[in-house]
């Protein structure tokens, strides 16, 4: 009979035993469960949040680089402005795009074209007109000269359509930078070429 007793206290134990250990697996599956769902929480948050940022909708867009290599970057524009104001605003943007100080007296409608007349106190004449915070690395002057005309070029022309011609001056002046090599002439008589047809 005690035997018997024996037997049925032990039995006992390990039923209460068997139990408590699987209450504990329960807690420990039921808080990986929380856990995972957390994750997953913050993932959906964090995706959400980039598609937000992909999701900005700009009215225009810049071309930055050379000749036939440029990158796109969205920009609002004023387009209840004035048309040339709307062009001083896009130099502007590209300049700030670059990191370095663009700055144009005026620009006008003119010659079957654009034509754009910087401040000399601007880059590319400046060359301490950098004011950083910029989106592209300009590794030369040289590069900074091209990027800067071809990069202006470009975006006056998808901006305002019709294929205009680009011509460029400073404070009324033919421009001529001999910092670089081969040296740059833009003389009045024609619109800007492209790079490529100075370097």
């Amino acid at each position: 009979m005690i035997i018997l007793v024996v037997i049925a206290v032990f039995l006992g134990l390990n039923y209460l035993n068997d139990n408590d250990s699987m209450k504990n697996i329960s807690d420990i599956e039921s808080n990986n469960d929380e856990n995972d769902n957390n994750i997953n929480s913050s993932l959906s948050n964090n995706n959400a949040n980039e598609e937000e940022n992909n999701d900005v909708e700009y009215n225009s867009t810049l071309y930055i680089g050379t000749e036939n290599n440029f990158k796109e970057y969205g920009v609002d524009i004023n387009k209840e402005a004035d048309v040339m104001e709307q062009a001083k605003q896009i130099v502007e943007e590209i300049g700030a795009v670059l990191g370095y100080n663009i700055e144009v007296v005026d620009i006008v409608n003119g010659k079957g074209g654009i034509t754009v007349n910087f401040s000399s106190n601007s880059a590319p004449f400046n060359m301490d007109s950098y004011v950083g915070n910029g989106k592209v690395e300009i590794s030369d002057e040289k590069n900074l000269v091209y990027t800067i005309f071809d990069s202006i070029q470009k975006t006056l022309k998808e901006y305002f359509g019709g294929n205009p011609d680009i011509w460029y001056v400073v404070e009324d002046q033919e421009i001529t930078i001999d910092t670089i090599e081969p040296e740059l002439y833009l003389p009045y008589e024609e619109p800007y070429q492209g790079s490529n047809a100075y370097k």
